[in-house]
């Protein structure tokens, strides 16, 4: 396919800027010009650019000109350095940042001097503890994200400044776990109630300020007349909870799932209606430990009368292969 250099740069940083990204744009421009020169001097098939590696794409969505890594040793130097990256040096490198390496000194494992691991497994929590004892409520649906600030019972009475600072502790704590979780479309946040309008523009003001290390984009209402802030973030991708984290087998993502004597009860339903549709020498019923439990105690009578009045045998096998909410029955 042949194409025209200059027309195709030309769109090419066009669509870049219409998005806002010009940083980005320059970038593509000059390896546009880079991959024109290779190509007048090629004489034979060669990689004219190469994918980035894993801390260029970190830095290509991170919005700061500094960066720090910390490595679990030494001579991780080498490798940072094969990366294209100078460990000792603060002059910043193609991508705009300076970075800085160092290494790790204490006993404790990296993940755990970070706290990365307690921050992983947060992902996977509806609930999300704050330092002063306050807590976070996520709560996922179609349309929206909502979260509850909640004093966790740290609040005794009218105590208004600590309710300041678990709102502020919950602002920082709310940006984290929005890049983490990259969360998208709109958030609904419920502080603790504030009777002071310089306290509702302060905890305003930390959620501003703790989004600014957001790479994606997000806006934030003011606090409406009932207490509640709106937010809006656009998804960059997806998120760590999503790579760590599936959906419940058992409830589907809901957070619910069948209780045993709903299950029962829909058991003696079905069998009800196939006796009335056929006659039925004997039946079997699958289910788990504590479906079958609910059969024998608290439905026995049930059971017992079905059996008398449509003539047929009932076996009841319980099945540790079997979820709570799954069933079979077997006709003879």
């Amino acid at each position: 396919m042949l194409i025209d250099a200059e027309d195709h740069e030309a769109d090419l940083i066009k669509e870049i800027v219409q998005n806002g990204v010009l940083a980005e744009a320059k970038r593509h421009a000059t390896a546009w010009q880079d991959s024109l020169k290779s190509v007048a001097t090629m004489t034979k098939p060669q990689c004219l650019v190469r994918a980035p590696n894993l801390i260029q794409r970190v830095f290509a969505h991170a919005d700061s000109q500094e960066a720090e890594i910390v490595f679990s040793a030494l001579e991780h130097d080498q490798w940072l350095a094969s990366q294209g990256f100078d460990p000792h040096s603060n002059d910043s490198n193609e991508l705009g940042v300076a970075v800085l390496s160092k290494a790790h000194q204490g006993q404790d494992s990296l993940f755990d001097a970070w706290s990365v691991g307690e921050q992983v497994r947060s992902l996977g929590a509806q609930m999300v503890n704050l330092p002063s004892g306050g807590s976070l409520v996520f709560d996922h649906n179609e349309a929206m994200t909502t979260v509850d600030v909640n004093s966790s019972a740290a609040i005794q009475g009218s105590n208004g400044d600590l309710a300041l600072q678990i709102n502020l502790e919950a602002c920082e704590a709310l940006a984290t776990q929005a890049r983490l979780r990259d969360l998208g479309g709109l958030l609904v946040i419920d502080f603790i109630n504030m009777k002071s309008d310089l306290d509702r523009k302060k905890v305003f003001n930390a959620l501003s300020s703790a989004l600014k290390k957001d790479s994606a984009h997000t806006k934030i209402s003011s606090f409406s007349q009932f207490g509640l802030l709106e937010m809006q973030r656009s998804r960059s991708g997806n998120g760590l909870q999503s790579l760590l984290f599936e959906e419940c087998s058992l409830c589907q993502g809901k957070g619910f799932m069948s209780t045993a004597v709903g299950v029962a009860d829909q058991i003696v339903r079905e069998l009800v209606c196939s006796a009335r549709n056929e006659s039925v020498a004997a039946y079997t019923i699958k289910a788990h430990q504590a479906v079958i439990s609910v059969l024998q105690l608290d439905l026995s009578d049930e059971l017992r009368k079905f059996g008398n009045d449509y003539e047929c045998e009932l076996t009841l096998s319980p099945d540790t292969q079997y979820l709570q909410s799954d069933y079979d029955i077997v006709l003879a």
